[in-house]
């Protein structure tokens, strides 16, 4: 191990160490990260954050709490003296919260970052949807471009979910309109011919026979 090796190891370690901490006192997570599997609980009298699972007495006024640590242990705590921290997510909710973050000008890496994500745990719909606002927004073209042919890609992994039909003739516009946009962005960005953009295109004029 080089003399360097101890210093960039006790470096990450105490750069995880800031993250965890600065996650305690409510900094909001990055749009990409682990949902938060676990609820969080603060006992009156400490100031360590547990993580575990309330089972009974999540309103405030309940006479005791139950809670389960991720090795299994139930305890009963007072619960008066239980300050609920944060609540665990699903993926679900995690989306909802991380999207209305976004909502009113979240840049356009944040919104590929989270579409990633969604897309990761399932989200499809929710995903393609950040994917498209990413697109939307990008100023740079070839970030727009870039955009633009993962959303082409995704509207044609469901087009094989679909039969013939109206349905699958409005998703093949759709993946027309986005090809002609990321065209949009390539022209403006003085870049050549996307190969992955005219494959789609090649694509959808046979299944229309256009």
């Amino acid at each position: 191990m080089t003399a360097a090796a101890p210093r960039a190891l006790a470096g990450a370690v105490a750069l995880a160490l800031g993250l965890a901490a600065g996650a305690a006192r409510g900094q909001e997570p990055a749009v990409d990260a682990d949902h938060r599997a676990f609820d969080q609980i603060r006992v009156a009298g400490s100031g360590e954050t547990l993580e575990g699972t309330i089972l009974e007495g999540r309103e405030a006024g309940a006479p005791r709490l139950r809670f389960r640590t991720p090795a299994g242990v139930v305890t009963e705590l007072p619960r008066g003296q239980v300050t609920i921290v944060a609540e665990r997510e699903t993926p679900e909710s995690a989306f909802r919260a991380r999207a209305a973050r976004l909502r009113d000008g979240g840049a356009p890496d944040l919104h590929r970052r989270l579409g990633e994500w969604a897309l990761r745990h399932g989200l499809l719909v929710e995903g393609e949807g950040e994917v498209r606002l990413a697109a939307d927004r990008a100023q740079d073209p070839f970030e727009a471009l870039e955009h633009r042919e993962r959303l082409v890609g995704l509207l044609e992994a469901r087009l094989a979910s679909l039969e013939d039909g109206a349905a699958r003739d409005a998703l093949l516009e759709e993946v027309l309109r986005a090809v002609v946009a990321g065209e949009a962005s390539a022209a403006a960005g003085g870049a050549g011919p996307s190969a992955r953009l005219a494959l789609a295109r090649a694509r959808v004029a046979v299944a229309l026979g256009l």
